[in-house]
């Protein structure tokens, strides 16, 4: 069956599916180079997929509103690690790193 899509639709969907996958190659990054013990910073995610920084910031902050991403069967997070120097640029940047993200949230023991 086919129907009437306008092109408006198409380039919709694709952008769509283009940005989802960009959002899973840099958690796939983050990831990655949090179990190595490394910080992530959106230079390093770049030099490592070629995804522009504006579009790894876009993408990381997208990570961040979803609150909890899945990755090879486990729950994570985006969480803050603090800053250190870019080696290329020299320039402080911030990093982030994928943390387990628990099922429960930690009980209120005071409040």
């Amino acid at each position: 069956m086919k129907t009437n899509v306008t092109q408006t639709s198409i380039a919709a969907y694709h952008t769509l599916d283009k940005k989802q996958q960009q959002v899973l190659t840099v958690a796939r990054v983050i990831l990655r180079r949090t179990e190595a013990g490394q910080r992530t910073w959106d230079r390093a995610v770049w030099n490592e997929t070629g995804i522009l920084p504006s579009t790894v910031a876009a993408r990381r902050n997208d990570l961040e509103k979803m609150g909890v991403i899945e990755l090879n069967g486990k729950k994570y997070r985006l969480e803050y690690s603090g800053t250190a120097k870019d080696p290329e640029t020299k320039k402080t940047v911030n990093t982030y790193a994928l943390v387990l993200a628990k099922d429960k949230p930690q009980l209120t023991l005071f409040g």
